[in-house]
């Protein structure tokens, strides 16, 4: 669900809400592996949650999350650039699940990415060993997009994904 007028922050995690802190990291690049100065990342994904996978029940509505379709606050949207060595950090929640029909789709930050004003990619990044990714069409042909997660001191979770345009 992409809004116009993503505001620009790399920092999503600004709402108190409950879930796990998750940290994005990587680098922008060209398929030659040249770093890109100034690609505009932009990034959404749906409310987190408290729940597991396993927890999760898709005959109790509370259990599925949704996205924030028209609030002035923009929750878990933003926007922010590539520094002069093609590096980008990402700090938000982890995405909770939502229903697709009967299926819950796999957690995933959906992505677009810019460079010199130009749409280069649209793409969405799934985690590692989410249960729902070999039932979802998107995430099972895409092995590539799903990043490793580790645990961080803090209690949150840190992963790594590199960018490579076109």
């Amino acid at each position: 669900v992409w809004r116009d007028g993503i505001p620009v922050r790399n920092n999503l995690d600004v709402y108190g809400d409950a879930g796990t802190a998750l940290t994005i990291t990587g680098i922008v690049m060209d398929e030659a592996c040249v770093p890109i100065e100034n690609a505009v990342i932009e990034v959404w994904h749906a409310d987190p949650t408290v729940l597991t996978a396993s927890e999760l029940n898709a005959s109790v509505p509370s259990h599925s999350v949704d996205y924030d379709r028209s609030s002035d606050r923009y929750k878990y949207y933003g926007q922010f650039a590539s520094d002069s060595q093609g590096r980008y950090t990402l700090q938000t929640k982890k995405p909770g699940w939502y229903l697709n029909g009967a299926q819950f789709r796999p957690a995933h930050i959906h992505m677009k990415v810019y460079v010199d004003g130009v749409e280069r990619l649209t793409s969405q990044l799934y985690f590692d060993a989410d249960p729902f990714i070999p039932s979802d069409p998107w995430a099972s042909g895409a092995p590539d997009r799903a990043i490793a997660l580790a645990s961080i001191a803090s209690g949150g979770l840190q992963g790594a994904f590199d960018i490579v345009v076109a």
